[in-house]
């Protein structure tokens, strides 16, 4: 429930991939209350420095991986 999955074959390249989409969804942020829009950003600003390490391990394995609001 709330989640789809797709699967489609690439006959051309013939190279497994996958795609993760995650999304999280919570009333506590609403653009109609600045500060909530706020305190989001800096949530995932302090989480994408967290991850940094792992984030740049990903791109460096040719993956794309991005956390946005």
């Amino acid at each position: 429930k709330g989640g789809k999955v797709y699967y489609t074959e690439d006959p051309f390249y013939q190279v497994p991939r996958t795609a993760l989409l995650l999304q999280i969804q919570t009333p506590g942020i609403k653009d109609s209350r600045p500060r909530s829009v706020v305190m989001a950003d800096i949530y995932i600003e302090a989480l994408r420095d967290s991850m940094r390490d792992l984030l740049d391990q990903a791109e460096m394995a040719d993956l794309d991986v991005s956390i946005d609001r």
